[in-house]
């Protein structure tokens, strides 16, 4: 091997170590970001004027389970929007359920989210402001004393990311594949 030939591949065998080094130093500062973002869900509740910090509600993140939320302080509402984490996130939303004075109970189906993909009941986001919305069309939204919201945390952080560019991926396929069918007959 001339000193040309071997100066190269030392050369990019450095560049190549220097990447791998950049990689996982990039990926180490990602999970202590992560470890550190605040881990707060959040429900903001829109009266009329939009969603707001003042009507909004903060609970600990906990991880797994129900979240309940007490709306008697905010009258009549519109819509609802539920912040699960403060990370990028893949979830899984089992559903919202708004409790009257009474004890009568309405399901709530999501109406829109932010999330880089959905694919059924699965939410994966990778901003880390995610965001999910309850339209209240069709209900009087003026006696409600509580909303309970269910919800399971498949992955968070770095970790949802590369979830959420697998789900894509896969997506993609699907209707790759879906076309390719449609093309051949």
């Amino acid at each position: 091997m001339t000193y040309d030939r071997l100066s190269r591949v030392f050369y990019n065998e450095s560049v190549r170590n220097e990447m791998l080094v950049s990689m996982e130093i990039i990926n180490e500062n990602s999970r202590l970001k992560s470890e550190l973002t605040r881990r707060d869900v959040q429900l903001f509740i829109d009266t009329g004027n939009g969603f707001s910090e003042d009507q909004s509600i903060v609970l600990p993140y906990i991880g797994q389970g129900d979240f309940s939320f007490w709306l008697n302080d905010y009258g009549r509402f519109h819509r609802l929007r539920f912040d699960p984490i403060n990370d990028s996130v893949v979830l899984r939303l089992s559903g919202l359920e708004l409790t009257t004075d009474a004890g009568r109970t309405v399901d709530l189906q999501a109406t829109g989210s932010n999330s880089t993909i959905t694919v059924e009941d699965i939410y994966y986001f990778t901003t880390n402001d995610p965001q999910i919305m309850f339209d209240l069309v069709g209900i009087d939204g003026s006696n409600f004393q509580s909303a309970r919201i269910r919800v399971e945390f498949l992955e968070t952080g770095p970790s949802a990311v590369r979830a959420a560019v697998d789900a894509v991926t896969a997506d993609y396929r699907r209707q790759l594949a879906t076309k390719d069918a449609e093309l051949r007959h």
